[in-house]
């Protein structure tokens, strides 16, 4: 496997305008075509590609997606609700990329938690989760991947589909123990 990860917004570094646009119009399309909608936004508030836009475009989100051989990404992964140096992680991975989830899931956090501005000042020290509790394979994924559960915040987790809540279990990772695991 061998993937490159690039920054699609926002910043100096990200694809230009056009470009990220046109990668987000492809990444909706891949989440559609493989049913993952409903299970990456599972709160039900993005539901088309201009709602995914908006959010992967917005200034308080960085958008990446990995590219392996050709053009076609393997997944994405975004974060949001920054305090400090901490970030929320999300991410999915496309159904043909999905064997080397645990490979790629590696490569963004290690890639995001490793990052370090002109200065050599990282940017982040913690990536933390927050996962239904009904969405096993994402649990065990994280776990995989060395995120550590803090908790579980009841009746945190709107599942639009369902229409129904249930319990957020919250987890973390920090840049020491990527350090720690090379």
């Amino acid at each position: 496997m061998n993937h490159a990860i690039y920054l699609i917004s926002p910043g100096t570094d990200a694809m230009s305008p056009d470009l990220a646009r046109e990668t987000l119009d492809q990444l909706w399309d891949m989440l559609w075509d493989d049913g993952l909608v409903s299970t990456v936004f599972y709160e039900g508030r993005v539901t088309n590609a201009a709602a995914f836009a908006a959010l992967m475009l917005s200034p308080l989100t960085a958008c990446y997606a990995a590219f392996g051989t050709g053009s076609r990404p393997a997944g994405l992964a975004w974060l949001n609700a920054q305090e400090g140096k901490a970030a929320r992680l999300h991410f999915c991975f496309f159904r043909h990329a999905r064997r080397h989830a645990l490979s790629l899931g590696r490569l963004f956090t290690r890639f995001l938690l490793t990052a370090r501005d002109e200065g050599g000042e990282s940017y982040l020290e913690t990536l933390y989760a927050g996962v239904p509790q009904s969405n096993r394979p994402a649990l065990s994924l994280a776990r995989k991947l060395g995120f550590r559960t803090m908790g579980v915040l009841p009746g945190a987790a709107y599942i639009a589909e369902a229409d129904r809540l249930e319990g957020l279990v919250l987890s973390r990772l920090t840049r020491e123990e990527i350090d720690n695991d090379q």
